[in-house]
């Protein structure tokens, strides 16, 4: 676990991108809810779903998701609120802007709130007071 047949091909991709110092490959870890905290949003670009157990988990720790309008991943994410649907599940380089636009729009208050309210995972006044102790220094 943690390793895979496609790691050296991705870590390849990865230098090819020009994203390698950005993209971590961490092999197997016991502490994936803790690492969930850290993230802005997650990438879920499935083709086909059923339920979508992965996503399920990152919304329940109120991180938003961005996912193929499709089965069960459009039963869960409300597109505007708790993450973002893509239509074109075929062209990835409108899934990869999509992200792209995500990111440089993020607004921790909008769609991470809502998602963790939806998820009811965390205090909203709580993650409001660390904020602003956070950047009050800054």
């Amino acid at each position: 676990m943690g390793k895979g047949d496609l790691e050296e091909r991705l870590r390849k991709i990865a230098i090819e991108l020009g994203v390698s110092d950005r993209v971590i490959f961490t092999g197997f870890r016991t502490d994936i809810r803790e690492l969930l905290w850290m993230s802005d949003c997650f990438a879920f670009p499935n083709k086909r779903e059923g339920l979508g157990i992965a996503a399920l988990e990152r919304m329940s720790a109120g991180i938003p998701v961005i996912g193929h309008n499709i089965g069960g991943i459009r039963d869960f994410v409300i597109d505007g609120e708790t993450g973002v649907l893509v239509d074109s599940i075929d062209n990835m380089d409108d899934y990869g802007r999509v992200i792209e636009t995500f990111l440089s729009e993020l607004d921790m208050c909008g769609y991470g709130k809502r998602t963790a309210e939806i998820t009811k995972c965390f205090s909203i006044s709580e993650s409001n007071r660390i904020m602003k102790e956070t950047y009050a220094d800054g």
